[in-house]
C-alpha cells in the first residue's frame, strides 16, 4: 500500500496562527485537553473547584474541541416568574421570581421534568443563584436527572450565597427528565432561596478520573525543562536525593554552609554573602546524596553538569520555575491508579489522528497514554509509552477488524520529552508514527474493514484499571475524521510543541 501523496511530500513549516478547534470545524468527534487552560481543569469529579496551583489533583477535564459551548436549555421557569412546571414539596413557595425553602425538619424537594432526557455518558452544567441561606443544618443536594458517574446517590450542591456552577457526568441510573432540588431532613430552622436555575449539556467529551483516589496531578515547568534538582530552593534546608556517577554542580547564595555526604565528600560549599553566588563541581557515586544545611542559604540549585547555569526556583515537585522562561503545564500519571475517561464517543469514519505532548518518565512497564475501545475488540486505536514492558519506545496501533501495531525504535529511553504522533487509516492500511515531527515508523499490513466503533476513550489506564502510563501530558487531542494534509499535521504538532518542555519543532 503506497503512503498518500500529502505524507510523501510532508515538509516542516514554521509557526502559524492556528488553534486546534480548527481540526473539529466539520463536527468530527473526538476531543481537545489543554493543561495550559486552567479554565478547563477542576480539582473534584463535578468540576466545582477550579484547579489553580501546581500540586493539586485534577478530577475533571474539559474537551476543547467544541469551544465550550452549552446545548439547548433544559428547564422551563428557571427563573420563577412563575411556579408553572415546578412541583412544589412541603416548604417550598415559589414568590417574587424565586424559590424559597423555609424548613421543616424533613427533607423536601423542588421538581421539575426537563424538556429532554439525560443522555448517559454526557456532561451537564446546572446554574443557580442562592440569594440567602440561613439554614441552621442540612444540605442543598441534587437528585433524579443528575445520578453522576462518580456516585449514585444524591450529589451535595454548593450552597453559599451567590452564583453557582455544578457539572456531573449523568450515567444509565440517572437517565430521565425528573430534576429534584433536595433539602436534607437535618435542616430544623432557618430557609434557603434560589433563583434563574439553568441546566445545559456542556457539549464535548470531558474526561473524568475514575475515583478520587485515582486524581493525577497539574504541574508547571520551564518551556526548557527542569534543572534544579533540589526542593524548595528558594530557602534550602537539608535533604536528599538519589543522584548518578556524572558531574554535578552546587550553588546557592547566602551565609550559610552545604556538606555532602553519602554520594560525596566533595566541599562543604560556604557562602560568603547574601548576594554573592557561590558554585561547587563534583562527580558523586550512583547513590543517596546528602546536603545538609547550616546557616542562610538561598537560590540554592543543583544540576548535572559542571556549569552553574541560570537560577531556576523549585517549590514543590509539581512547581518549578525560572525566570525569563516561558512556563508550561501538564498533567502528570503515577503509573499507578492515575486515568481519566471519556463518555462513549461514536466516530462513524475509519480514520483518526492522535497528538500527544508527553514526557515519558519510566520504561519498566508497559503504559497506556491513550486507547479507543476495549482489548480484544475491532474498531480500536491505541497509543502507548513504552509499547511492552522494558522497552525503550512508543507505540500505535490502528485496526478495523484486523489488529495492526507499529513502533518507534528503541532510542527512546525514559525520562524523555516528545510530541507523539498516530495517523490511522483502516481502509487505507496505514497505521503510521511520528517523533517531534518526524516519521519513525510505519505499518502497511492490512487493517481489516470497518470503522472505528463505539466506546469510551481512555486516557492514563487501560479500561481504568490496567498498564498505567508514568509519565506526563502537556496537551493531547483525539481526531476521528478524514485524513489532514500535510500542512495541518505540522501545525497541530507545532501547536503542541509550544507547550510541551523540551520539544521545539
Amino acid at each position: 500500500m503506497n503512503m498518500p501523496l500529502v505524507l510523501l511530500n510532508r515538509r516542516r513549516r514554521g509557526s502559524v496562527a492556528f488553534s486546534p478547534v480548527s481540526l473539529f470545524s466539520a463536527g468530527e468527534q473526538g476531543f481537545w485537553l489543554e493543561p495550559s487552560d486552567l479554565t478547563t481543569m477542576f480539582q473534584d469529579r463535578a468540576g466545582t473547584t477550579p484547579v489553580t496551583t501546581p500540586g493539586q489533583t485534577v478530577g475533571l477535564r474539559l474537551d476543547k474541541s467544541k469551544g465550550l459551548t452549552l446545548g439547548a436549555e433544559l428547564v422551563t421557569n428557571g427563573d420563577f416568574s412563575s411556579g408553572t412546571g415546578w412541583t412544589l414539596g412541603t416548604g417550598w413557595a415559589v414568590s417574587g421570581g424565586q424559590a424559597t425553602f423555609t424548613a421543616t425538619g424533613a427533607n423536601s424537594a423542588l421538581t421539575t421534568v426537563a424538556t429532554a432526557a439525560a443522555v448517559s455518558g454526557r456532561t451537564y452544567e446546572i446554574r443557580y443563584t442562592v440569594v440567602s441561606n440561613t439554614l441552621n443544618a442540612g444540605a442543598l443536594r441534587l437528585g433524579g436527572f443528575s445520578s453522576a458517574s462518580y456516585s449514585s446517590a444524591f450529589q451535595t450542591l454548593p450552597s453559599t450565597v451567590g452564583n453557582q456552577i455544578f457539572r456531573f457526568q449523568s450515567v444509565p441510573s440517572g437517565v430521565g427528565t425528573v430534576l429534584d432540588f433536595w433539602v436534607t431532613s437535618t435542616a430544623t430552622s432557618g430557609s434557603i432561596t434560589i433563583d434563574n436555575i439553568s441546566v445545559k449539556e456542556l457539549l464535548g467529551n470531558h474526561a473524568v478520573a475514575p475515583t478520587d483516589a485515582a486524581r493525577p496531578t497539574y504541574g508547571i515547568e520551564p518551556k526548557t525543562g527542569r534543572r534544579n534538582l533540589l526542593l524548595a530552593t528558594d530557602t534550602m534546608a537539608t535533604q536528599s536525593l538519589t543522584v548518578t556517577a556524572v558531574a554535578h554542580t552546587l550553588a546557592f547564595t547566602g551565609t550559610g554552609t552545604v556538606t555532602l555526604t553519602g554520594a560525596s565528600i566533595a566541599g562543604p560549599l560556604i557562602g560568603t554573602g547574601a548576594s554573592n553566588r557561590v558554585s561547587l563541581t563534583f562527580t558523586p557515586t550512583a547513590a543517596s546524596l546528602t546536603l545538609t544545611v547550616v546557616g542562610s542559604v538561598t537560590l540554592a540549585q543543583l544540576e548535572v553538569g559542571s556549569t552553574a547555569t541560570a537560577y531556576q526556583r523549585v517549590g514543590t515537585a509539581f512547581d518549578v520555575t525560572e525566570a525569563g522562561v516561558p512556563t508550561v503545564h501538564y498533567v502528570q500519571y503515577d503509573g499507578v491508579d492515575d486515568s481519566f475517561a471519556t463518555p462513549t464517543i461514536t466516530p462513524g469514519i475509519d480514520k483518526a489522528q492522535v497528538f500527544a505532548g508527553v514526557r515519558k518518565l519510566s520504561d519498566a512497564a508497559r503504559g497506556i497514554i491513550a486507547e479507543f475501545g476495549p482489548d480484544g475488540q475491532p474498531g480500536r486505536l491505541i497509543l502507548q509509552g513504552p509499547s511492552a514492558n522494558a522497552t525503550s519506545n512508543y507505540g500505535f496501533s490502528s485496526f478495523g477488524s484486523t489488529f495492526v501495531s507499529t513502533t518507534t525504535p528503541q532510542s527512546y529511553a525514559a525520562p524523555i520529552t516528545n510530541v507523539i504522533t498516530g495517523l490511522g487509516d483502516i481502509s487505507g492500511d496505514l497505521a503510521t508514527l511520528y517523533a517531534n515531527g518526524t516519521q519513525v515508523a510505519q505499518s502497511v499490513a492490512n487493517q481489516g474493514t470497518g470503522n472505528y466503533l463505539a466506546y469510551p476513550l481512555y486516557i492514563g489506564r487501560r479500561g481504568g484499571t490496567l498498564l498505567p502510563f508514568n509519565g506526563r501530558d502537556y496537551g493531547l487531542i483525539v481526531r476521528f475524521g478524514a485524513n489532514l494534509d500535510a500542512s495541518t499535521i505540522t501545525a497541530t504538532e507545532t501547536y503542541l510543541a509550544s507547550k510541551t518542555s523540551e520539544v521545539t519543532l
